[in-house]
């Protein structure tokens, strides 16, 4: 049931209706968005996430299901993204629950990994998150890696200017330094073990 979908010609079948498809949307991923998120849904969670973090995209990438605690009692989500280049953690983010499109987005991708599990597409023991769509009947082995790329049908379809992943960091960093006027502060928020990389 979960994967007939992908013998419909929706694309012809919009274009009778009259309708356009979205920029970067696989039209036949309208029929799956009940039961499992698409690329792009996926894809604005990612920026999203980054917005908020200020964590590096590949920091982000590697944060699995077991770094995504929800607390019963304050209701709030604390997620923690992993450096592979220094082997460690990054600093902890707390979700508050009045962040409501924050939060909103992290159920959504706990909600992804629980349908791709229900629908047989990985296994319950996996631990990374960041599985998108794709038209195989296999079991995923392999993340999007699409998601780290500089998201152009994302600027397109929204009007935006061209900007980068990377840039997200800049600008949560100078935001960061604006408000508080702390280098010390800019450099926990982005979890440099050192001020000078803040500085630079």
């Amino acid at each position: 049931g979960a994967r007939l979908w992908v013998g419909y010609k929706l694309p012809e079948l919009l274009k009778q209706a009259g309708l356009t498809s979205t920029p970067g949307f696989n039209t036949r991923h309208i029929l799956a968005l009940s039961v499992r998120a698409c690329f792009i849904e996926l894809q604005a969670i990612f920026i999203l996430l980054l917005c908020r973090t200020g964590w590096n995209k590949a920091s982000l990438f590697a944060m699995e299901i077991n770094n995504i605690i929800y607390d019963e009692e304050y209701g709030h989500y604390e997620i923690q993204g992993y450096k592979s280049k220094t082997d460690d953690f990054t600093p902890s983010v707390f979700i508050d629950r009045h962040e409501k499109h924050y939060q909103d987005a992290i159920r959504r991708l706990i909600w992804n990994r629980n349908q791709l599990i229900l629908l047989e597409f990985i296994p319950a023991t996996e631990q990374r998150i960041w599985f998108s769509w794709t038209t195989s009947k296999d079991m995923y082995t392999e993340r999007s890696v699409m998601i780290q790329m500089t998201p152009d049908a994302f600027i397109e379809r929204h009007s935006l200017f061209k900007f980068t992943l990377e840039q997200i960091r800049e600008q949560v960093g100078s935001l960061e330094h604006y408000t508080t006027r702390s280098t010390e502060h800019t450099r926990r928020k982005l979890g440099h073990t050192s001020i000078g990389t803040t500085g630079v």
